[in-house]
């Protein structure tokens, strides 16, 4: 069992250190998020100051999912967005709308890891019951809570007669929701939630009991709730660096190869290899991560080494994204292996800019005339002679 009391953010206040973290973050942290209690801005505080593993689970919710009406995206999008905060996801689990499945899975998860992510099931239809499912789960009571009745009555213009926001009514987990106006019932939440507003970015906060983040199923809106994670849970003293190596060769001819880097490397440095079908430059992709620069550089130059150096493919994944940069960093002779094509590069960059020059001065006014409109062709023209006889 993973042990979330390591983790900062499940660390209490401690003494007067604690109370100078406070003081220094709070202004930042107030500009990006509202609403915030004294134990979250402890949370952030002392996450700040500490340094240790953070471990998360993923419960991904809906009975589109599980029958496969739809495909998760979410799970993907968490678990990159955690990873790239120092998060160790150690598991994700889709399941359907079902209250005590969801309410089983969460009380697991919150006690087994440091922060735990559901996603779907919080909408005003009758399969959405991860509000309740989750009160279930972690035996609290539900709330109409008095912030969220507020948005939902702006946002929705619908009345709420006889409701008192300083003393607003709870219910059992199991209340019937289908006396609900719909869109009241997204404001019936676990009696300890805490709110989570982004200002500009979406009109509804997130939901989070203890430490359970409650997103929406709709990827656009997840998304927008995920950035609360880089407060909640980011570990910024963690890191986890990763470095890959493409090759012409298959699983069988590399796993002696990579099975004595493991025994080597292994107690530091998680090793795995992927093989795809069809790719047009590599056959393996070999991938190395550690929190140790240095031990991760230790193994990745050993691979390096052990492989045979006609296989390695110098292969960048994002190449498309970094064509320009690429180009110029050519044309400038940066990089040893760059000076042979500094030349060509050059002279093909010099032609595609002049064909296209010559393309915007003569043939682009053109088009009008072709297509029928003279007059606009002309003021065209007329505007590139100014624009000619000012140069």
């Amino acid at each position: 069992m993973e042990d979330k009391h390591l983790c900062p953010s499940r660390q209490g206040p401690n003494s007067a250190r604690y109370r100078l973290i406070v003081e220094h973050f709070f202004a930042r942290e107030q500009c990006m998020m509202t609403s915030k209690t004294a134990d979250e801005l402890s949370a952030i505080a002392i996450r700040r100051s500490m340094s240790s593993k953070c471990t998360a689970g993923i419960i991904i919710i809906g009975d589109e999912i599980t029958k496969g009406k739809v495909a998760d995206t979410n799970s993907h999008y968490v678990a990159q967005k955690l990873y790239s905060l120092g998060v160790d996801v150690r598991k994700i689990s889709v399941i359907p709308d079902e209250v005590d499945v969801i309410a089983e899975e969460v009380a697991l998860f919150s006690k087994k890891f440091t922060h735990v992510v559901t996603a779907g099931g919080i909408g005003p239809t009758h399969d959405d019951i991860t509000y309740q499912a989750i009160a279930h789960g972690l035996q609290e009571r539900l709330i109409l809570l008095p912030d969220l009745v507020a948005l939902i009555k702006s946002h929705f213009k619908i009345t709420v007669p006889d409701y008192d926001p300083l003393n607003p009514p709870t219910f059992p987990w199991d209340v019937e929701t289908t006396s609900f106006d719909p869109a009241l019932k997204m404001a019936l939440v676990p009696a300890s939630s805490r709110l989570h507003h982004a200002n500009g970015v979406s009109v509804f906060p997130m939901v989070q009991v203890n430490n359970v983040y409650i997103m929406p199923g709709i990827p656009q809106y997840l998304k927008r709730c995920c950035r609360h994670l880089e407060i909640l849970a980011r570990n910024p003293d963690y890191a986890f660096l990763t470095n890959e190596i493409y090759v012409q060769t298959d699983e069988v001819r590399l796993a002696p190869i990579l099975n004595a880097a493991v025994k080597q490397f292994g107690a530091h440095v998680s090793f795995g290899s992927y093989p795809v079908i069809g790719h047009s430059y590599y056959r393996t992709k070999l991938t190395m991560e550690s929190t140790n620069q240095a031990r991760l550089d230790a193994a990745y130059q050993y691979l390096s080494s052990e492989l045979p150096a006609d296989s390695i493919v110098s292969y960048d994944p994002m190449a498309i994204e970094r064509a320009a940069e690429a180009i110029q960093d050519i044309i400038g002779g940066k990089g040893a292996h760059h000076h042979e094509l500094q030349v060509p590069v050059s002279n093909a960059y010099q032609v595609t800019t002049i064909s296209f020059i010559f393309y915007f001065l003569f043939f682009f006014p053109l088009l009008p005339f072709l297509s029928g409109l003279p007059s606009f062709s002309f003021l065209c023209l007329l505007s590139l002679y100014r624009v000619v006889r000012g140069c």
